[in-house]
């Protein structure tokens, strides 16, 4: 009876293993998606800001072209 206790105890102790293998992996794929997601964000935000500036470049611009054209008589 005591081996089949020990191979019993053996058994778990694998699946056991086995589990946590696969839990391990799901949480370091997990905490690499969220830095991930993080370090998009910041770059999301940074190039938000520089849109922002060649946005207001650019509507600069267009009011220079609509003020010259309209000088000019071209509309």
């Amino acid at each position: 009876m005591t081996w089949e206790i020990i191979s019993g105890f053996t058994v778990l102790l694998g699946a056991v293993i086995s589990i946590m293998n696969v839990v391990v992996r799901v949480n370091r794929s997990l905490i690499s998606l969220e830095e991930t997601v993080r370090q998009l964000k910041e770059y999301m935000e940074h190039q938000g800001a520089k849109n922002e500036h060649f946005y207001r470049q650019l509507n600069i611009l267009d009011k220079r072209v609509t003020l010259l054209e309209e000088r000019t008589g071209t509309l």
